[in-house]
């Protein structure tokens, strides 16, 4: 194993920090939203807060990269970025949760879809124009 280059941490923040964890804070808390157990709840929060923690911190991290890392790591990030993208929105599942699941904190597979779908709309399509990595 060889020492990670800086655009190998980039890809890697990219797909587990900035696209992973949002994703995942935005689908704790849906999944809070539905849930009237208190102890899921608190639960919920906690792991919505930490998500978005990681999140923020990714984001920060893939600033300050793409302050350094000149075009060759910005187009990087943006191929990166829609690939990842892409392969949210193509994932399909298979699971079948009852809808008893829902009150302990589990999204139903149409709802994790929505759920990722609006949060690439709302937020991480507009974090990508904010670095400057939008389209092309």
């Amino acid at each position: 194993l060889g020492v990670p280059t800086l655009a190998d941490v980039t890809r890697e923040v990219i797909v587990e920090g900035c696209i992973g964890e949002t994703l995942a804070a935005a689908e704790a808390k849906a999944a809070l939203a539905e849930t009237q157990h208190a102890c899921v709840q608190a639960a919920l929060a906690i792991i919505y807060l930490d998500e978005t923690q990681h999140a923020e911190l990714a984001f920060r991290f893939l600033g300050w990269a793409l302050s350094i890392g000149g075009q060759s790591l910005a187009t990087i990030a943006r191929t990166t970025f829609q690939q990842g993208l892409a392969d949210v929105l193509q994932e399909g599942t298979s699971e079948t949760v009852s809808s008893a699941y829902a009150e302990v904190g589990q999204l139903l597979p149409s709802e994790r879809s929505r759920v990722r779908s609006k949060t690439i709309h709302e937020v991480l399509k507009p974090q990508l124009a904010e670095l400057g990595l939008a389209g092309r």
